[in-house]
């Protein structure tokens, strides 16, 4: 599967291609609110990690087969994630690009809150 972020997290349309610090994806089962997530970083790098609950890490650092290649101020990352990594019933996904920090920090999402969801003061959750 081929994904591409074309809006930030809240719906906002990106107006320039910001070179991505990393790529976070989530994969969860919300009916037992264990997930997958997986940080994919321009250099190599990367982090792979199941949770049950939110923040209650059980497995990390897990292996996988990962390429990363660089072209100007954009980076393609390919991996490949075993099976039995993911949760047995996964019903939702999502993939934020994140750059930046603190207050300049911007999250980028392949499936953004859509503006009338949003709530005063809401932030990225991921």
């Amino acid at each position: 599967m081929e994904f591409a972020i074309q809006h930030t997290w809240d719906s906002n349309l990106l107006f320039t291609d910001a070179s991505i610090r990393v790529v976070k994806t989530f994969f969860l089962d919300s009916t037992r609110e264990n997930y997958l997530e997986m940080v994919l970083c321009p250099h190599g790098q990367h982090l792979i990690a199941l949770y049950s609950g939110l923040g209650h890490v059980f497995y990390q650092q897990l292996p996988i087969e990962f390429t990363a290649t660089i072209t100007g101020d954009t980076w393609q990352g390919q991996a490949l994630i075993p099976w039995a990594y993911f949760p047995s019933n996964v019903n939702k996904m999502n993939s934020y690009a994140v750059d930046g920090s603190g207050e300049r920090r911007t999250h980028e999402a392949l499936y953004p809150v859509p503006e009338e969801d949003i709530v005063e003061s809401q932030k990225p959750n991921v």
